[in-house]
């Protein structure tokens, strides 16, 4: 549980790709009604598309887009153009924007 500024949560997401993920708690503040029950401060680079593989899959998707075969790629040449049709329109792995998670996290926020 997070009780004091500086908890720390730790959770895995997806248990087949295994991401692990770390929660900090910043500061405590007092509840306004209407406020956001959550909110991100910050981040780098998009999430990983779903089903990517876990980091190794991640790290072969990182290298294909940038034009640098792996090992476990480098023996399919149309591994690119899978890839490219694969992910969502317009994915780019350099780009973070909190605007973009804040506003999932009140869409979740409100469902039901």
């Amino acid at each position: 549980m997070l009780h004091n500024p500086g908890d720390q949560l730790f959770y895995t997401y997806d248990f087949g790709d295994n991401w692990q993920h770390t929660l900090r708690l910043e500061t405590i503040q007092p509840w306004v009604d209407h406020d956001p029950v959550a909110v991100c401060l910050d981040g780098r680079r998009a999430c990983p598309p779903e089903d990517v593989g876990g980091i190794p899959g991640y790290h072969d998707m990182l290298a294909t887009l940038a034009g640098h075969p792996t090992p476990d790629t480098e023996d399919h040449p149309d591994w690119a153009d899978q890839l490219r049709a694969w992910l969502p329109p317009g994915y780019d792995p350099d780009v973070f924007t909190a605007d973009q998670v804040n506003q999932q996290l009140q869409i979740g926020t409100h469902q039901t």
